[in-house]
């Protein structure tokens, strides 16, 4: 005997004959300590968990296209394959579907009710075996004691999608954050509108139609100057502007996955607390049948005990009955026999008499016989 042995037997067994088989073959592992230990550890399973076991011992080659299903999902999600999405995803459902049937058509055939609750379980084992190795590999083992929950298939996405975000944040280069949007040859171009080009090459401003003495044509450089100044307040501007774009869509998707977590969580409290609220009706109905059979044999009991202590009653009168009879058999016995002696001494005695008597007569005739000879002599 095994643990490996022994888990098979138990989850492979009718699930209301867990517990006793259980106790059973923890009372045949002794004396090793451990594997009693082990043994009385293992947890009787849930409907839904019941159920899944028993498809995938009836139907282990539908698990294993479950677990291809979902291994080209992953696949076809990391390469944000489309087309091959939608085909995985139609089949994913039909492989599902068809698994919950099965399941649907155990429990019927066990007498279980395959409510909601338990299908639901049931369906999300199944999709938990779809994205985790570990789940598909325990439903393998059909020695589950509780149904699994299903992770979220965004799980697959990361490894593609987060270098393509990181590619499409604003690059920030030497000159600023917003050096990677200005275009080739435009840095340290002259404005189109700073001025026109006049005799000589040179550039003059109007003000009131009248020519500045000492202006841009007593100083050449200050123009360049003020357009490079201009161009880098402009790159600053628009770096200012996509660095806040960037953290703005960066605090979206902060928020975005923060709702998404906080909604899988309450999903999966959710669930959690209708299994547990399930169990517990489970085991409170199981309670509750289990006290009506207590109290049903207790009223069994009582009633053949009362039955039992009629009957004693009745064969106590019955004795009393018979002793009352007995002794009044032995005193008509007495009394019998008291004239059985009585009538054995009157004959004993009416013996004694008539013998008595005989001896007399028999004298008597010998009397008569020699009185009768003796007169005979005298005739």
């Amino acid at each position: 005997m095994d643990l490996d042995s022994v888990s098979d037997e138990l989850y492979a067994a009718k699930r209301e004959e867990f517990t006793a088989l259980r106790d059973e073959r923890a009372k045949q592992a002794r004396p090793d300590r451990q594997l009693v230990d082990s043994i009385a550890g293992l947890r009787k399973p849930t409907v839904a968990a019941w159920l899944v076991n028993q498809v995938s011992r009836a139907a282990p080659e539908e698990i294993e296209r479950l677990g291809s299903v979902g291994e080209s999902m992953q696949v076809a999600h990391q390469r944000l394959a489309g087309a091959e999405l939608r085909a995985l995803s139609k089949e994913r459902h039909e492989v599902i579907e068809l698994l919950t049937k099965r399941a649907q058509w155990l429990a019927r055939k066990a007498g279980y009710t395959f409510s909601d609750t338990a299908q639901r379980q049931v369906s999300d084992t199944f999709e938990a075996a779809l994205g985790d190795e570990r789940a598909l590999e325990a439903i393998r083992a059909a020695r589950l004691s509780t149904a699994l929950a299903p992770g979220s298939p965004e799980t697959w996405l990361t490894a593609a999608l987060l270098p393509a975000k990181r590619d499409s944040r604003p690059r920030v280069g030497p000159g600023g954050a917003g050096s990677a949007h200005a275009e080739p040859g435009s840095r340290g171009r002259p404005d189109a509108g700073a001025g026109e080009s006049g005799n000589g090459g040179t550039t003059r401003r109007r003000s009131g139609g009248r020519a500045r003495p000492g202006g841009d044509d007593a100083r050449p450089g200050r123009g360049e100057a003020a357009r490079r100044k201009g161009d880098g307040a402009a790159r600053r501007a628009g770096g200012d502007a996509a660095r806040r774009e960037a953290e703005e869509a960066a605090r979206r998707e902060a928020e975005e996955g923060a709702r998404r977590k906080a909604d899988e969580a309450a999903e999966k409290a959710r669930r959690e607390a209708e299994d547990a609220a399930e169990e517990a009706r489970r085991e409170a109905d199981e309670a509750a049948h289990e006290q009506e059979s207590a109290e049903q044999a207790l009223a069994d009991a009582e009633g053949a005990l009362a039955d039992a202590e009629q009957s004693a009653e009745d064969a106590a009168a019955v004795v009393r009955d018979l002793q009352a009879r007995l002794e009044d058999a032995r005193a008509a016995e007495r009394e019998a026999r008291a004239e059985v002696t009585s009538a054995r001494r009157s004959v004993t005695s009416a013996r004694r008499t008539a013998k008595s008597a005989q001896e007399r007569a028999t004298r008597a005739d010998d009397r008569a016989t020699k009185a009768e000879n003796r007169a005979a002599e005298f005739e």
